[in-house]
């Protein structure tokens, strides 16, 4: 898939979380049209 402008910036901010919080871990993600899937573990 291709992304387009928004899909690319929803890609950017997904790899940003980790710069603003602490305690977690991101995995896997995809970009579906109208919305996005991804797990995120916290670790207490």
């Amino acid at each position: 898939m291709t992304l387009n402008d928004a899909g690319k910036i929803v890609d950017f901010l997904w790899w940003e979380i980790i710069n603003h919080f602490t305690g977690i871990e991101l995995n896997q993600h995809i970009i579906i049209p109208n919305h996005i899937h991804g797990i995120i573990n916290i670790e207490a």
